[in-house]
């Protein structure tokens, strides 16, 4: 629930900034597909992101995140003001899960994510993939697009201040209960 005096950031604000190398929400969402072995054609997933507008020039607005995994039949649920409860719990129950963050923050370039965020406010620009959260290593393990590894892990407080830039918005993404799945 959401405090009154919460500041949130418009549905319409952007998750990442997709240009033709940069493509992380497609990217996240191509990753969990093929996580749950679901067959998909890139190019028809391009197409529909392009013909629905789930894509902008400028970015992907947050409400889009997940929409090519909900036409696969899975469940995605949208929120803001989560907190690090919300991911520990979507993955003991084997959901997927991706966040809005800060790309800049989270690989730690901490002078241009200063100035970025003086100049122009808190602003997310990527996505990633929350596989594990280690709390003992006080660790977060991410699939990141951008990155080369198959998966990196960051301190919690490097993964935390990332993400407040998108006021700790998760999508968190599970399979439909078929039993009261109407196509």
């Amino acid at each position: 629930m959401l405090s009154d005096d919460m500041e949130i950031l418009p549905m319409t604000a952007l998750a990442a900034n997709c240009d033709e190398s940069s493509l992380c929400c497609l990217e996240c969402e191509k990753y969990i597909l093929n996580k749950r072995e679901i067959s998909f054609d890139e190019k028809e997933l391009m197409r529909n992101a392009v013909e629905n507008k789930w894509i902008k020039d400028e970015g992907t607005p947050l409400y889009n995140i997940g929409r090519h995994l909900e036409q696969h039949a899975l469940s995605v649920t949208r929120r803001y003001d989560c907190d690090f409860s919300d991911i520990i719990e979507a993955l003991k129950r084997g959901d997927d899960v991706i966040a809005a963050v800060d790309g800049g923050e989270l690989i730690g370039d901490t002078v241009e994510v200063l100035k970025e965020d003086v100049l122009f406010g808190q602003i997310p620009d990527h996505t990633v993939v929350v596989l594990a959260y280690d709390v003992e290593k006080e660790t977060v393990t991410l699939f990141d697009p951008d990155s080369p590894n198959a998966e990196d892990s960051y301190p919690v407080s490097r993964f935390a201040d990332a993400w407040a830039d998108s006021k700790n918005y998760l999508v968190t993404i599970t399979t439909k209960d078929m039993n009261t799945y109407i196509p």
